[in-house]
C-alpha cells in the first residue's frame, strides 16, 4: 500500500520515519521543502503539491497545525482533491482540529468517493519518536479496520471511538485533562520553589504517587531534569 505523508513538523516528521522503517512505499510532501531530504536519502518520494501527493498513492495521512491547515491542505488551490484524478480513497488525519471541521471534512469528502478518519494522536513529541503515541479514531469502523495497521506504525494504543467527529470529541476531552494536569504541576512546582525546596527531590518523592501520571512526568522532566 502506497503512503503519503503531509506534515514534517515536531510530531509528524518521527511518525513518518516510523512508517518509511516498515514495508510502506511513502510519498511526501511538507511546505518547507528542505525538511524533505532526509526522508528522500532513505528512499521516500518528495511531491511538490498536495494534489500530486494524492494522485499517487492509496492513504494520506495529515499532521498538521489546525482547521484552516486542514482544509487548505485538502480543498485548497493544489490541494488533494483540487486534481479530480486523485487515486486515494482514505485520509487519516491526525491534526487536532474542531469536532465540527472534522464532521464537515468527513461529509464533504465522503461526496467525492473518499473515507475520512479524524484521528488526532496524544503522547508530545517523546512518544511520536518512540512509536508510544495515542490515537483516537473516529469515523467508518470498516475504514478504520483497513488502516489500522498503517497506525501502529507510531501508536501503541488506538482506540476507535465511534462514527466521524469522535476520535476529535475524545482528544478535546484528553486537552482538558493534559491542561489541567500542567496548570497544575505549575502551581506545585511555583510553591515548592517559594518553599525552598530542592526540585529534583520533589520530583522523586513525586514518584508513584496517586497523582503521578504520563503527562507529569513528560512536563517536569523535559522542564527540570
Amino acid at each position: 500500500m502506497d503512503i503519503g505523508f503531509i506534515g514534517l513538523g515536531k510530531m509528524g516528521m518521527p511518525m513518518a520515519h516510523h512508517l518509511l522503517d516498515s514495508d510502506y512505499t511513502l510519498h511526501i510532501y511538507n511546505r518547507t521543502q528542505s525538511k524533505c531530504v532526509e526522508f528522500v536519502k532513505k528512499g521516500a518520494l518528495s511531491m511538490s503539491t498536495p494534489a500530486l501527493l494524492a494522485s499517487s498513492v492509496d492513504v494520506v495521512i495529515l499532521m498538521v497545525t489546525d482547521d484552516d491547515a486542514v482544509k487548505s491542505i485538502i480543498f485548497g488551490e493544489n490541494g488533494i482533491v483540487n486534481d479530480k484524478n486523485f487515486n486515494c480513497k482514505v485520509i487519516i488525519d491526525h491534526s487536532t482540529i474542531s469536532p465540527d471541521c472534522s464532521l464537515s471534512m468527513h461529509q464533504q469528502l465522503k461526496e467525492i468517493g473518499i473515507s475520512y478518519l479524524d484521528a488526532p494522536v496524544s503522547g508530545a513529541p517523546v512518544g511520536a519518536r518512540k512509536a508510544e503515541l495515542t490515537t483516537y479514531v473516529g469515523g467508518e469502523k470498516e475504514t478504520f479496520e483497513l488502516v489500522k495497521d498503517i497506525i501502529s506504525q507510531y501508536s501503541d494504543k488506538i482506540h476507535y471511538m465511534g462514527d466521524a467527529g469522535k476520535g476529535q470529541a475524545t482528544k478535546v476531552c484528553n486537552q482538558v485533562m493534559v491542561l489541567n494536569t500542567m496548570l497544575s504541576a505549575c502551581e506545585a512546582l511555583k510553591l515548592a520553589k517559594l518553599q525552598g525546596l530542592d526540585i529534583h527531590k520533589l520530583l522523586s518523592a513525586f514518584r508513584g504517587n496517586l497523582f503521578d501520571s504520563k503527562i507529569w512526568r513528560i512536563y517536569t522532566e523535559s522542564t527540570f531534569l
